[in-house]
């Protein structure tokens, strides 16, 4: 997991079902967009969506599984204008 400069935090959860990854970050800037990305080796990174932090400081995405038992791995970078 990766959020960048702005914010050193951590999932505060995940959760894989055998339809969706469920992802849920915490600890962000309040009310503030991030781009959220997905990478199958680390090198090549798909944009999922843009999101909006709430007011206190959290957002959540499910994501779902493209590929089962395909590995995934996620991105969230801090939207800077």
């Amino acid at each position: 997991w990766r959020v960048d400069i702005e914010t050193n935090t951590t999932p505060a959860s995940f959760v894989q079902t055998a339809t969706e990854n469920q992802l849920n970050f915490s600890a962000l800037a309040p009310l503030h967009s991030y781009f959220l990305e997905r990478s199958a080796d680390l090198n090549t990174w798909n944009p999922l969506s843009t999101l909006s932090s709430t007011p206190g400081g959290t957002l959540g995405y499910n994501d779902p599984i493209p590929t089962l038992g395909g590995k995934a791995f996620y991105r969230l970078r801090y939207f800077s204008p």
